[in-house]
């Protein structure tokens, strides 16, 4: 990993070809021997295909100047706020991506029109971001998925593959799929099953002469006294013997059930990683789309390396679907590889809108991600404290043949729940992104209008007698207090 104190990063046009390009400089009074570094270009063999390699640190500020040998008069970009110019040409200026931690994708226009476009990643100081962007991606796949297993799971029992959702969409589908693929219990589960897999024994008949070595068991025992043709034994411990005995063997085969079905799980995922893959090729090409080709690559790459196993070549095709194998359903490895292929097909129906905001093709908005995954957090801990849970199925809606989650930012939703205490029933809402309206009665703010990421509001529930003002608790890191003033005590 390279220290420096400027780096050049590409300006592409159509076809990916090169139109102009952008200097990124540290400040004079920076240092370049922090850590985190403030500026780094990953080398080729350092490089993640799924980042951009010049990579800026969050918080932090850099000077900008773009090389143009073009007749326009203005340069400008679709990220004012942290492409700030200085001049009136838009050439050079300051760099302040600010909080703003993932991919950072910059649209570059000329008088106007546009002429490019580039990426850079924005690393976070605190966190190691992409192990927890997919984390938290993770969390969030399992968190949804289940909630369509438990409410649409009786209605949604055909799984097939939709090929006319957009790109968009397909992108959402692999970022759950690689979140189930990639995580560290399931490749542990498929280790589990390449070094121990399911055995059955079968047995094989053949009639064989009596004169033939035969192994002296129980089996055989019986055969000799069982009625039928014989023919004589000479100086026999018995004087007949039977003309044909069958000879049994049993050998161990690892064409089973659930192998077949681990393997049809691995070859279906493969497929809709293809589909993916020659979609995203389809589209307009872009860093972005290129570099979320790569990522569906390397996943495809995974898959490829797991088919190629030992196992797999001896199987022959699933011919029937096998939900009441016990195997599947009990056994470790193969029960977590029968849940993750189930949790994939029904998130398959899942169209989630305001996802694209967050892990569109390459991008890694990390932070808009922790308010949805933290929002699920605060569910699940208080759902474990109240006496009528929370209905979760609320965040999902049935749409024309598919599944769309209600949650979105800037737009409300809530949760609702019963707990006891003290022998008292009281209510409570869980609110992602409601507004407080300024003077609204009880609920309201008295300062000024409020939309705090996640609010818990405590009210009495049915029937209650005692009666209280509702209690409202708020979650936003953006909200603290400027000023704390205290009347001395007399």
């Amino acid at each position: 990993m390279a220290t420096l104190r400027e780096a050049t990063v590409r300006v592409e046009g159509a076809a990916g070809r090169e139109v102009a390009s952008v200097r990124l400089l540290l400040l004079p009074e920076a240092r370049d021997d922090t850590v985190p570094p403030l500026l780094i270009e990953l080398r080729e063999r350092e490089r993640d295909d799924t980042c951009a390699p010049v990579q800026l640190l969050e918080g932090a500020e850099y000077r900008f100047e773009f090389e143009y040998t073009g007749k326009a008069k203005m340069i400008s970009t679709d990220k004012r706020e942290v492409f700030q110019s200085d001049s009136y040409s838009g050439r050079t200026g300051r760099v302040r991506p600010g909080l703003y931690v993932g991919t950072l994708p910059v649209r570059v226009f000329a008088d106007g029109e546009e002429m490019g476009r580039f990426e850079v990643e924005v690393r976070s100081r605190k966190l190691d971001y992409l192990a927890d962007y997919r984390w938290m991606l993770r969390d969030i796949a399992e968190h949804l998925t289940q909630l369509v297993m438990d409410r649409f799971a009786v209605s949604l029992q055909r799984f097939t593959l939709d090929d006319t959702r957009d790109a968009i969409t397909l992108y959402e589908r692999f970022c759950f799929l690689r979140s189930l693929i990639t995580d560290e219990d399931f490749r542990a589960a498929l280790a589990r099953i390449l070094g121990r897999p399911h055995v059955s024994y079968l047995e094989t008949h053949e009639p064989v002469p009596p004169g033939q070595g035969l192994r002296a068991d129980s089996y055989f025992t019986r055969q000799l006294s069982r009625p039928g043709a014989r023919t004589k034994w000479p100086k026999g411990p018995v004087a007949t013997v039977p003309l044909v005995i069958d000879r049994r063997r049993t050998h161990a085969s690892v064409d089973t059930t659930p192998n077949r079905f681990v393997k049809f799980a691995l070859e279906r995922w493969r497929e809709v990683l293809a589909g993916i893959a020659a979609t995203l090729e389809a589209a307009t090409p872009t860093e972005a789309s290129r570099r979320g080709a790569r990522e569906v690559g390397e996943v495809l790459e995974e898959l490829d390396a797991l088919l190629a196993s030992e196992l797999f070549r001896e199987l022959s095709d699933l011919n029937r679907f096998p939900a009441d194998d016990q195997v599947l359903q009990k056994r470790e490895g193969y029960r977590d590889v029968y849940r993750a292929y189930v949790q994939f097909e029904l998130a398959a129906r899942l169209c989630w809108h305001a996802g694209f905001e967050v892990f569109g093709a390459g991008q890694r908005d990390v932070a808009a991600l922790y308010e949805y995954w933290a929002f699920f957090q605060i569910a699940t801990i208080l759902g474990r404290m109240l006496k009528v849970p929370f209905d979760s199925s609320e965040l999902i809606e049935l749409t024309d043949n598919a599944l769309n989650v209600r949650l979105k930012a800037g737009t409300h939703c809530v949760l609702k729940g019963e707990v006891q205490r003290l022998g008292r029933s009281l209510a409570v809402e869980l609110w992602f992104n409601r507004t407080f309206p300024r003077g609204n009665g009880q609920e309201g703010s008295w300062s000024r209008s409020l939309r705090p990421d996640y609010s818990v509001v405590i009210s009495p529930g049915r029937g209650e007698v005692a009666q209280f003002d509702p209690v409202v608790l708020h979650f936003d890191a953006k909200y603290r207090v400027e000023q704390l003033s205290q009347r001395p005590e007399h």
